[in-house]
Order: structure tokens, then sequence, then C-alpha cells
């Protein structure tokens, strides 16, 4: 999603810069994608405004990049697939056809 893991102002910018490109380049925006791997971290932070809000944001930003440019990483083996899961379900405001979107989404190209 733009950073090194979490989601803080620095990664908002890089994704910001992102949404800016894709208004007027189509050809980028479609061969980009997204990994969330490690980004939603349950664990608190210090307390700001921008913590607070720091998923809202990212739910706005995986909604104007669109859920189908959004896959799915855990980051494994320092969580499990499925303890990321929860995570995101739980941190993220993402309706249930939001989540089954991003977790089940594949990359277009194969190795």
């Amino acid at each position: 999603m733009g950073g090194w893991g979490g989601y803080d102002q620095a990664t908002d910018s890089a994704m910001a810069a992102f949404v800016d490109v894709f208004t007027t380049d189509e050809k980028l925006r479609a061969r980009v994608y997204f990994d969330l791997s490690a980004t939603v971290r349950s664990e608190r932070v210090a307390t700001s405004s921008w913590s607070d809000t720091r998923y809202t944001k990212l739910v706005e930003r995986i909604r104007q990049v669109g859920t189908h440019k959004i896959v799915y990483g855990s980051d494994w083996p320092e969580w499990s697939p499925s303890m990321y899961g929860a995570s995101i379900k739980a941190e993220l405001q993402l309706s249930p056809s939001e989540l089954n979107e991003i977790i089940y989404n594949r990359a277009p190209w194969t190795f």
C-alpha cells in the first residue's frame, strides 16, 4: 500500500500520489496493484488525530484505487493468514463484499 508496514501519514501520501496519477493515466492504473500485507497493525500507536483516523483514510484510499486493485497478503510468518484476516476485518470498515473481493483477488500475471 505504498509503505513499509503499518499505515501512517507518509504511506497515505504515497497512496495519494497514486490516486492522483491514476486519474490521468489509465495505462498505469491498469498495470499497478497494491498488496495489503502488513498494512493493518492491530497494536495501538500513540494517540493522535492521525492515528485515530488512519484506517478510515486507508479505507478511503482502497476505494479510490478500487478494491479490484488490492491483493491480500499476510506478511507470513509474522502473522498467519487467518490472524491477519481477522485484523483486517476488525480494523477496516469494509463491506463484506469489499473484503471478499480483496481476499480472493489474484494478480493477473503468473510466474
